[in-house]
């Protein structure tokens, strides 16, 4: 499988053309834009919405007290109240059953987001560590500087999936 990483314009350009068959897509977006127009759709796409924060980096943007960092259903709800969402358990699951639902199918995966450049980066630094065990690949690369919280979350969720279908 091949990985590509994607920033919104980019991600628009490349669909100006038709995307190979076998090819999946997870764009990602903040709370406050728009998905990207896309004249061509690949075969599988998800779309996800959160910023590029950690918790810590809410709770502390938003002056917020420390002891919510351990209630996290109540932090997340809090949070979007600031119109400020951080990548949890749901959305790490959405995204790890699509990734496992078409990984075995797909010939190209494609992470995109703002920039492409740390929330599609992660998510592309997981896919590659669970499907080959190179994600420092991703982390080595000087144009990129992968979200650590969306990467750590995401690739527990995808190793898991990974152990109960070997298991």
């Amino acid at each position: 499988m091949r990985l590509e990483i994607h920033s919104f314009e980019s991600i628009q350009e490349r669909a100006k053309q038709p995307f190979d068959p076998h090819t999946a897509l997870i764009s990602i977006g903040s709370p406050d834009m728009a998905p990207p127009k896309l004249l061509h759709k690949p075969e599988h796409m998800l779309r996800l919405v959160f910023d590029d924060i950690t918790p810590e980096e809410a709770v502390e943007r938003l002056e917020l007290s420390p002891s919510l960092l351990k209630r996290t259903s109540v932090l997340h709800l809090l949070l979007r109240n600031f119109n400020t969402y951080v990548f949890d358990d749901e959305m790490a699951e959405k995204a790890a059953k699509f990734i496992m639902n078409y990984a075995p199918e797909t010939d190209v995966f494609i992470c995109q987001c703002e920039y492409g450049q740390s929330r599609s980066a992660a998510c592309a630094a997981a896919i590659a560590e669970t499907f080959g065990g190179h994600g420092e690949v991703v982390f080595k690369d000087k144009y990129y500087c992968p979200n650590r919280w969306v990467y750590q979350k995401l690739l527990a969720v995808l190793q898991n999936y990974a152990a109960e279908k070997e298991g």
